[in-house]
């Protein structure tokens, strides 16, 4: 009975492909606090793709913030400037690091002031209609 709840509850807290082998799995998911007032934070982690096709980001929401788009730090003529990513294509069985000074999710407009510590939910949409919900610890600066 035990092991039962203990799946319905696993079962419960995972989105669309969490940890199967044919799906994304987020690791190492943070998002930058920042003081209130600030309309705009930025999330980072390492998306694998255990499976054997690439998958497609092409966007991410959350309660938490009004709008998420996914950005990449890039130089031109020598300033560093940032472009929206429209796709995100992730390799069979490779990996995709979003950090600080390049690829990232720029989180808009956030529903209130977030302190260190809390987890807030994203989810991950893909070109083929599957999402992939996790959690990111707020934090002051890189783990």
């Amino acid at each position: 009975m035990r092991r039962v709840a203990a799946l319905a509850l696993a079962g419960a807290l995972c989105s669309t492909g969490c940890g199967r082998a044919d799906g994304p799995v987020v690791e190492e998911a943070w998002v930058r606090a920042a003081p209130p007032g600030v309309a705009v934070q930025a999330g980072y982690l390492v998306l694998h793709n255990p499976a054997r096709d690439a998958v497609t980001v092409v966007g991410a929401r959350s309660d938490a913030f009004g709008r998420i788009d996914i950005h990449e730090s890039v130089n031109r003529d020598g300033m560093r400037a940032m472009r929206r990513v429209e796709r995100l294509d992730v390799p069979a069985g490779g990996r995709v690091r979003f950090e600080p000074g390049g690829r990232h999710l720029m989180l808009i407009g956030p529903a209130r002031p977030y302190r260190e510590g809390e987890r807030l939910h994203i989810v991950l949409v893909f070109a083929d209609g599957r999402e992939y919900g996790f959690d990111a610890e707020v934090r002051g600066d890189a783990p």
